[in-house]
Protein backbone atom coordinates (compact mmCIF):
# COMPACT_ATOMS: atom_id res chain seq x y z
CA UNK A 1 0.00 0.00 0.00
CA UNK A 2 1.22 3.55 -1.09
CA UNK A 3 1.67 6.48 1.19
CA UNK A 4 -1.66 8.42 -0.77
CA UNK A 5 -3.41 4.94 0.23
CA UNK A 6 -2.48 4.79 3.57
CA UNK A 7 -3.92 8.09 4.47
CA UNK A 8 -7.56 7.42 3.00
CA UNK A 9 -7.56 4.57 5.11
CA UNK A 10 -6.42 6.44 8.05
CA UNK A 11 -9.37 9.38 7.05
CA UNK A 12 -11.97 6.38 6.68
CA UNK A 13 -10.73 4.63 9.57
CA UNK A 14 -11.34 8.44 11.45
CA UNK A 15 -14.57 8.76 10.05
CA UNK A 16 -16.09 5.62 10.72
CA UNK A 17 -14.84 5.84 14.48
CA UNK A 18 -16.69 9.26 14.57
CA UNK A 19 -19.75 7.72 13.52
CA UNK A 20 -20.20 7.37 10.01
CA UNK A 21 -22.35 4.51 9.34
CA UNK A 22 -21.25 4.27 5.33
CA UNK A 23 -18.62 5.56 3.24
CA UNK A 24 -18.56 7.64 0.16
CA UNK A 25 -16.22 8.39 -2.12
CA UNK A 26 -16.05 11.15 -5.20
CA UNK A 27 -14.85 8.95 -7.98
CA UNK A 28 -15.44 11.78 -11.19
CA UNK A 29 -16.46 15.12 -11.59
CA UNK A 30 -20.06 16.66 -11.87
CA UNK A 31 -22.24 18.81 -13.32
CA UNK A 32 -22.05 21.48 -11.01
CA UNK A 33 -17.84 20.91 -9.98
CA UNK A 34 -16.05 24.06 -10.93
CA UNK A 35 -12.83 22.43 -11.37
CA UNK A 36 -13.07 18.55 -12.28
CA UNK A 37 -14.87 17.91 -15.08
CA UNK A 38 -17.89 15.73 -15.36
CA UNK A 39 -15.97 13.15 -17.54
CA UNK A 40 -12.73 12.48 -15.46
CA UNK A 41 -12.34 9.28 -13.42
CA UNK A 42 -10.85 9.87 -10.11
CA UNK A 43 -8.69 7.80 -7.15
CA UNK A 44 -6.06 5.53 -8.50
CA UNK A 45 -7.18 1.86 -8.71
CA UNK A 46 -5.22 0.93 -6.18
CA UNK A 47 -6.40 4.12 -3.57
CA UNK A 48 -10.05 3.03 -4.53
CA UNK A 49 -10.05 -0.92 -3.33
CA UNK A 50 -7.96 0.38 -0.53
CA UNK A 51 -10.75 2.30 0.59
CA UNK A 52 -13.36 -0.32 0.32
CA UNK A 53 -10.91 -2.50 2.31
CA UNK A 54 -11.14 -0.07 5.16
CA UNK A 55 -14.71 -0.11 4.60
CA UNK A 56 -15.19 -3.82 4.68
CA UNK A 57 -13.06 -3.80 7.93
CA UNK A 58 -15.61 -1.95 9.69
CA UNK A 59 -18.33 -4.47 8.47
CA UNK A 60 -20.27 -1.65 6.05
CA UNK A 61 -19.79 -0.63 2.33
CA UNK A 62 -18.55 1.95 0.44
CA UNK A 63 -20.74 4.52 -2.03
CA UNK A 64 -19.56 6.68 -5.04
CA UNK A 65 -20.40 10.10 -6.60
CA UNK A 66 -20.12 8.91 -10.56
CA UNK A 67 -21.18 9.65 -13.99
CA UNK A 68 -19.08 7.42 -16.34
CA UNK A 69 -18.55 3.36 -17.28
CA UNK A 70 -14.83 3.82 -16.77
CA UNK A 71 -15.58 5.31 -13.26
CA UNK A 72 -17.95 2.81 -12.59
CA UNK A 73 -16.21 -0.33 -13.48
CA UNK A 74 -12.94 0.75 -11.84
CA UNK A 75 -15.84 0.98 -8.87
CA UNK A 76 -17.01 -2.53 -9.24
CA UNK A 77 -13.55 -4.42 -9.45
CA UNK A 78 -12.73 -2.94 -6.40
CA UNK A 79 -16.36 -3.41 -4.33
CA UNK A 80 -18.05 -0.26 -4.23
CA UNK A 81 -21.55 -1.14 -3.99
CA UNK A 82 -23.54 2.12 -4.74
CA UNK A 83 -23.39 4.48 -7.82
CA UNK A 84 -24.69 8.02 -7.54
CA UNK A 85 -25.88 9.69 -10.22
CA UNK A 86 -24.37 7.37 -13.19
CA UNK A 87 -26.49 8.50 -16.08
CA UNK A 88 -24.32 8.11 -18.62
CA UNK A 89 -23.43 4.68 -18.10
CA UNK A 90 -24.41 1.62 -20.84
CA UNK A 91 -26.02 -1.21 -20.58
CA UNK A 92 -23.81 -3.29 -20.24
CA UNK A 93 -22.23 -1.37 -16.86
CA UNK A 94 -25.74 -1.34 -15.69
CA UNK A 95 -26.17 -5.17 -16.27
CA UNK A 96 -23.03 -5.79 -14.20
CA UNK A 97 -24.04 -3.42 -11.08
CA UNK A 98 -27.46 -5.38 -11.40
CA UNK A 99 -25.48 -9.03 -11.58
CA UNK A 100 -22.99 -7.85 -8.63
CA UNK A 101 -25.68 -6.73 -5.96
CA UNK A 102 -25.04 -2.89 -6.19
CA UNK A 103 -27.56 -0.07 -6.29
CA UNK A 104 -27.79 2.73 -8.67
CA UNK A 105 -28.88 6.48 -6.66
CA UNK A 106 -30.23 8.95 -8.99
CA UNK A 107 -31.70 12.55 -8.86
CA UNK A 108 -33.65 12.25 -11.72
CA UNK A 109 -34.50 16.17 -12.28
CA UNK A 110 -31.52 16.28 -13.88
CA UNK A 111 -32.47 15.30 -16.53
CA UNK A 112 -35.69 16.97 -16.60
CA UNK A 113 -36.95 19.86 -18.67
CA UNK A 114 -37.80 21.89 -15.47
CA UNK A 115 -33.91 22.07 -14.74
CA UNK A 116 -33.63 24.78 -17.77
CA UNK A 117 -35.81 27.05 -15.23
CA UNK A 118 -33.37 26.95 -12.50
CA UNK A 119 -32.65 30.81 -12.38
CA UNK A 120 -29.14 29.92 -10.84
CA UNK A 121 -28.62 28.14 -14.46
CA UNK A 122 -26.06 29.97 -16.82
CA UNK A 123 -27.75 30.56 -20.25
CA UNK A 124 -24.63 29.19 -21.75
CA UNK A 125 -25.55 25.73 -20.24
CA UNK A 126 -28.97 25.48 -21.32
CA UNK A 127 -28.30 23.85 -24.71
CA UNK A 128 -26.01 21.10 -22.91
CA UNK A 129 -28.97 20.27 -20.73
CA UNK A 130 -31.00 19.92 -23.61
CA UNK A 131 -28.62 17.95 -25.60
CA UNK A 132 -28.00 15.86 -22.39
CA UNK A 133 -32.15 14.99 -21.94
CA UNK A 134 -32.34 13.90 -25.46
CA UNK A 135 -29.43 11.32 -25.28
CA UNK A 136 -30.19 10.13 -21.57
CA UNK A 137 -33.48 10.82 -21.52
CA UNK A 138 -34.33 6.94 -21.12
CA UNK A 139 -32.47 6.17 -18.58
CA UNK A 140 -34.82 5.14 -15.73
CA UNK A 141 -36.33 2.91 -17.94
CA UNK A 142 -33.09 1.35 -19.22
CA UNK A 143 -32.07 0.55 -15.69
CA UNK A 144 -35.50 -1.09 -15.20
CA UNK A 145 -34.84 -3.08 -18.29
CA UNK A 146 -31.72 -4.14 -17.06
CA UNK A 147 -32.92 -5.14 -13.50
CA UNK A 148 -30.61 -2.49 -11.60
CA UNK A 149 -32.21 -2.04 -7.82
CA UNK A 150 -32.84 1.97 -7.91
CA UNK A 151 -32.63 4.12 -4.33
CA UNK A 152 -34.62 7.04 -4.28
CA UNK A 153 -32.65 10.99 -3.50
CA UNK A 154 -33.26 13.96 -4.87
CA UNK A 155 -29.92 15.45 -4.12
CA UNK A 156 -30.71 18.89 -3.89
CA UNK A 157 -28.20 21.57 -1.90
CA UNK A 158 -30.45 25.01 -0.79
CA UNK A 159 -32.14 26.55 1.98
CA UNK A 160 -35.04 24.40 3.36
CA UNK A 161 -38.06 25.62 1.03
CA UNK A 162 -35.95 24.91 -1.74
CA UNK A 163 -34.59 21.57 -1.19
CA UNK A 164 -38.45 20.73 0.15
CA UNK A 165 -39.99 21.91 -3.68
CA UNK A 166 -37.16 19.72 -5.56
CA UNK A 167 -37.87 16.52 -2.71
CA UNK A 168 -41.86 17.06 -4.17
CA UNK A 169 -41.04 17.38 -7.23
CA UNK A 170 -38.60 14.06 -7.73
CA UNK A 171 -41.48 12.07 -6.42
CA UNK A 172 -43.39 13.46 -8.93
CA UNK A 173 -40.86 13.41 -11.83
CA UNK A 174 -39.47 9.97 -11.33
CA UNK A 175 -43.10 8.84 -11.66
CA UNK A 176 -42.82 10.30 -15.18
CA UNK A 177 -39.48 8.78 -15.70
CA UNK A 178 -39.86 5.42 -14.74
CA UNK A 179 -43.52 5.07 -15.93
CA UNK A 180 -44.43 3.36 -12.57
CA UNK A 181 -45.60 4.69 -9.32
CA UNK A 182 -45.30 1.10 -7.64
CA UNK A 183 -41.79 1.10 -8.82
CA UNK A 184 -40.89 4.50 -7.23
CA UNK A 185 -42.51 3.67 -4.11
CA UNK A 186 -40.05 0.61 -4.02
CA UNK A 187 -37.42 2.80 -4.70
CA UNK A 188 -38.18 5.21 -1.62
CA UNK A 189 -38.83 1.92 0.50
CA UNK A 190 -38.20 -1.80 0.19
CA UNK A 191 -34.80 -0.60 -1.77
CA UNK A 192 -33.32 1.78 0.39
CA UNK A 193 -34.06 -0.44 3.42
CA UNK A 194 -31.60 -3.00 1.55
CA UNK A 195 -29.58 -0.44 0.53
CA UNK A 196 -28.84 0.94 3.67
CA UNK A 197 -29.05 -2.59 5.77
CA UNK A 198 -25.70 -3.16 4.08
CA UNK A 199 -23.90 -0.81 6.82
CA UNK A 200 -24.39 -3.57 9.17
CA UNK A 201 -23.62 -2.99 12.98
CA UNK A 202 -22.57 0.36 11.67
CA UNK A 203 -25.90 1.55 10.71
CA UNK A 204 -28.23 3.17 13.14
CA UNK A 205 -31.11 1.34 13.14
CA UNK A 206 -32.60 -1.27 15.72
CA UNK A 207 -34.51 -3.51 13.32
CA UNK A 208 -35.29 -3.98 9.93
CA UNK A 209 -35.27 -0.93 7.33
CA UNK A 210 -38.17 -0.89 4.64
CA UNK A 211 -40.49 -3.37 5.41
CA UNK A 212 -43.66 -3.67 7.69
CA UNK A 213 -43.07 -6.66 9.89
CA UNK A 214 -42.50 -7.84 13.50
CA UNK A 215 -39.27 -6.09 14.58
CA UNK A 216 -38.59 -4.04 11.98
CA UNK A 217 -38.58 -0.08 12.60
CA UNK A 218 -41.83 1.35 13.12
CA UNK A 219 -41.32 4.02 10.28
CA UNK A 220 -44.37 4.15 9.08
CA UNK A 221 -46.96 6.51 7.41
CA UNK A 222 -51.09 6.69 6.57
CA UNK A 223 -52.21 8.30 3.81
CA UNK A 224 -55.89 9.31 2.35
CA UNK A 225 -55.63 8.12 -1.15
CA UNK A 226 -53.46 5.61 -3.15
CA UNK A 227 -50.24 6.32 -4.57
CA UNK A 228 -50.00 3.78 -7.16
CA UNK A 229 -52.46 6.24 -8.73
CA UNK A 230 -51.92 9.33 -7.64
CA UNK A 231 -48.40 10.37 -6.46
CA UNK A 232 -49.60 13.75 -4.99
CA UNK A 233 -51.20 12.37 -2.13
CA UNK A 234 -47.77 11.50 -0.67
CA UNK A 235 -46.44 15.13 -1.84
CA UNK A 236 -46.03 14.54 -5.27
CA UNK A 237 -45.96 18.13 -7.96
CA UNK A 238 -45.48 19.08 -11.18
CA UNK A 239 -44.42 22.71 -10.08
CA UNK A 240 -40.16 23.13 -9.13
CA UNK A 241 -39.43 26.99 -9.57
CA UNK A 242 -42.33 27.83 -10.26
CA UNK A 243 -43.88 26.08 -6.78
CA UNK A 244 -45.09 28.08 -3.98
CA UNK A 245 -42.26 28.84 -1.97
CA UNK A 246 -44.15 28.72 1.31
CA UNK A 247 -43.50 25.25 2.81
CA UNK A 248 -46.92 23.79 3.04
CA UNK A 249 -48.26 20.74 4.77
CA UNK A 250 -48.87 17.88 2.51
CA UNK A 251 -52.49 17.49 4.19
CA UNK A 252 -52.98 13.37 2.85
CA UNK A 253 -50.68 12.39 4.81
CA UNK A 254 -52.46 11.82 8.07
CA UNK A 255 -50.51 9.88 10.06
CA UNK A 256 -46.73 9.96 10.86
CA UNK A 257 -44.53 7.26 12.94
CA UNK A 258 -41.27 7.34 13.28
CA UNK A 259 -39.40 4.37 15.53
CA UNK A 260 -42.65 3.72 16.83
CA UNK A 261 -43.08 7.09 18.00
CA UNK A 262 -45.82 8.99 16.56
CA UNK A 263 -45.22 12.71 15.39
CA UNK A 264 -48.24 13.50 13.66
CA UNK A 265 -51.52 12.25 14.15
CA UNK A 266 -54.81 14.18 12.07
CA UNK A 267 -56.48 10.85 12.24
Amino acid sequence: MDITSLNLTNHDGLNLRNGATQIKIMAGGGGSSRFDPIDTTQYSVEETCAIVEAAKDWNTYVAAHVFNDRSVNRLLDCGVKTFEHGFFINDETMQRISKEGGYVVPQMWGLSPDLAKNPLMPKDKLPLIAELRKKYGTFGQRLLENEVKVVFASDYVGVNSDAERARRYEIYWRAEAFGSNYEVLKQMTSNAGEMLAMSGPRGTAKGKLGVIEKDAIADIILVEGNPLEDMSVIGATDAWFDADPEYKEIETIKLVMKDGKIYRNKL
